[in-house]
């Protein structure tokens, strides 16, 4: 079959491979048109065509990405940014037609995962596990509720609730004098005594903030395709180093995560390809860290293992089922540079 699928950010770390890994499937002949704000992005040396667009906050972004999917009659397009998957779920009448499927979930549902606070709401409502988490207003707020929280758990994390990617975020630790910053990750590791002298005063900008216990790494991801409320592969993935996702990963069979995945999908009616990160508590039960409204960042890497989780969206914006696969527990996937030739 043929398809054409417009990719939007492909300027991330995996988007080259993301791309010919799509070009190579030998099961089905893609076209792929990419998009990205940046114009040397990355992934547009990949791409059959590429376009520059506005960011997803501008009033143009959508007459932008409709136009390109009437010019190339787009059969699927595939928000792979958080921002992305929010504005054109929100314009879903200006890109779907008989022809054109987008590949995320309702604006409603977006909504709340783009939130952590939201997320961690409606994930209590929904009697499912969750880190203990306050939101944070305001920075006297902050100075009680971050003293309390530390003197329970010695170890806490703060982040905004609408980070992504391990950005601004703190873990603040009370075993610790000073602080680390790590040159290979964006978090930073800290006393309350260094945070309060150093890292306050510049979160004055990104209230409202979440305060949480730190749980035990590693971090899991998941990518999980569903279709109308129903599991169709879930692939956990545990991370080489837990602050950097794209270290690498070893795809583990662990029964806890799949079956709070399972949960998940059927509670919020998922389609589509979607994140989870993971994480288990000091009392070995896992906790849902957030859950991203699009693909991984890292989803290629269960693409590598053997699951063609794109020829999937594919079949299904076809209104095609997907074939049968085994989940291939227990390989190991690793990053590492190489060089392409382009014209």
């Amino acid at each position: 079959m043929n398809f054409k699928i417009l990719i939007t950010s492909v300027g991330g770390e995996f988007g080259p491979k993301l791309i010919l890994s799509i070009k190579n499937d030998k099961k089905i002949s893609s076209k792929i048109i990419g998009t990205d704000v940046k114009s040397n992005a990355i992934g547009k040396n990949f791409c059959n065509f590429f376009y520059q667009v506005p960011n997803p906050s501008n009033k143009n972004y959508i007459k932008k990405i409709s136009s390109i999917c009437k010019k190339h009659k787009i059969d699927l397009v595939l928000p792979t940014s958080d921002e992305e998957a929010y504005t054109l779920s929100k314009n879903r009448k200006f890109i779907e037609n008989n022809k054109t499927k987008l590949a995320c979930t309702d604006f409603n549902t977006i909504k709340i995962f783009n939130n952590k606070f939201l997320t961690y709401e409606k994930l209590k409502q929904l009697n499912i596990p969750r880190p203990e988490y306050i939101s944070i207003g305001n920075p006297s707020q902050l100075n009680f509720e971050i003293t309390k929280m530390l003197k329970k758990y010695k170890k806490i994390v703060l982040k905004p609730v609408n980070s992504r990617g391990g950005r601004n975020v703190f873990i603040i630790s009370s075993k610790i004098k000073g602080f680390k910053i790590f040159n290979d990750r964006r978090e930073i590791e800290t006393s309350l005594k260094s945070f309060k002298n150093k890292f306050k005063k510049n979160l004055t900008k990104s209230y409202p903030l979440i305060l949480m216990n730190k749980l035990k790494e590693p971090v899991y991801d998941l990518d999980i395709l569903a279709w109308k409320g129903k599991p169709l592969r879930i692939i956990p993935r545990k991370r080489f180093n837990s602050a950097v996702p794209n270290d690498g990963h070893i795809i583990v069979n662990d029964k806890n995560l799949i079956n709070l995945e399972k949960k998940i999908i059927s509670k919020f009616k998922l389609s589509w390809l979607y994140d989870c990160d993971i994480m288990y508590d000091q009392n070995n039960i896992p906790q849902i860290l957030e859950i991203n409204p699009r693909p991984s960042g890292s989803a290629v890497v269960s693409i590598c293992a053997g699951v063609p989780l794109i020829r999937d969206l594919l079949y299904l914006s076809k209104g095609l089922k997907p074939n049968k696969r085994k989940i291939p527990f227990n390989k190991r996937i690793i990053p590492y540079k190489n060089l392409y030739q382009i014209n």
